[in-house]
């Protein structure tokens, strides 16, 4: 009965994944002690929509995750179609359901690669389409840190950092491969982005309420995970 008791007890996070990534790491935001359940759900299988969840475990989610995936649909921020981009429309459709399940609720949500582009989409912002060259690791820097990380890059769209949601949701830290460590400091700093001719990418973003995080590497695969305990 205790155990019974504890396990209905325990905190939850909810992963939306189609690629069958290790999300093992998010217990590191945790202590022994507090440690959540990680369920990880395909949005695209049977039983992978908010519907299929049970009512009682609305209350013990911490967090919902939206994992690495396809493109998502430029039709979702108003724009049409670059030739380049390969988008699921299942996909976009199901974790659009999850979104607004989140969102009603109040849920706070983690968004990583194409799930942080989803969550700046649907906040009323736009991603640059078709991105290349972006297959090495780049070096990012957290200005509310003062650090730099090495993270992975492995993105075909990416947050376009020109027309951003209409709510609060900010860039965190930035990454300007083509340039010196001491001018992403500085941009990063002084956050005067718009305008520039530096080639500036944005790898993190939040909102100011906190219930919305997203980072553009895969911390599942690979990837610096300090850097997103750290954000």
């Amino acid at each position: 009965k205790n155990r019974k008791s504890k396990k209905s007890e325990t905190k939850l996070i909810i992963v939306l994944d189609t690629l069958g990534c290790d999300y093992s790491f998010l217990g590191d935001l945790f202590d022994e002690t507090n440690k959540p359940e990680i369920i990880v759900i395909n949005p695209l299988r049977a039983g992978g929509r908010p519907k299929d969840l049970r009512n009682e475990t609305y209350d013990r989610i911490l967090f919902g995750v939206f994992g690495g995936g396809a493109d998502i649909s430029p039709r979702n921020y108003g724009q049409e179609v670059h030739s380049s981009v390969n988008y699921n429309s299942d996909l976009d459709y199901y974790e659009i359901q999850w979104y607004d399940f989140f969102s009603s609720r109040n849920i706070p949500m983690v968004g990583i690669c194409r799930g942080s582009q989803l969550l700046w989409a649907l906040g009323g912002g736009k991603l640059f389409q078709d991105v290349n060259n972006h297959e090495s690791d780049h070096t990012v820097f957290d200005p509310n840190m003062g650090k730099f990380y090495k993270v992975n890059s492995m993105h075909h769209q990416m947050v376009d950092s020109q027309f951003p949601p209409k709510g609060d949701i900010e860039i965190l830290s930035i990454a300007a491969p083509k340039v010196s460590d001491s001018m992403v400091r500085k941009l990063a700093n002084s956050w005067e982005i718009s305008g520039t001719s530096v080639e500036v990418e944005s790898w993190c973003i939040r909102s100011k309420n906190n219930k919305i995080l997203g980072v553009q590497f895969h911390p599942e695969m690979g990837g610096k995970k300090d850097a997103f305990v750290n954000a």
